[in-house]
């Protein structure tokens, strides 16, 4: 089954099996979490500011 979800609460994403980061309607990366986290500056970037919301 595979289901598509789109959120912009960052911190949800983290538990998902595969995300897809969509950036000047381009997919600009894709991976697990920490692929992700890794490879793309704009899902990094958002995802460091909610932690810190959060903290």
């Amino acid at each position: 089954m595979m289901v598509i979800f789109v959120t912009h609460r960052v911190q949800l994403a983290r538990h998902t099996d595969f995300i897809y980061v969509i950036e000047n309607k381009q997919i600009a990366a894709t991976g697990t979490h920490n692929e992700v986290i890794l490879s793309n500056q704009l899902y990094r970037e958002a995802f460091e500011e909610i932690m810190l919301v959060v903290s």
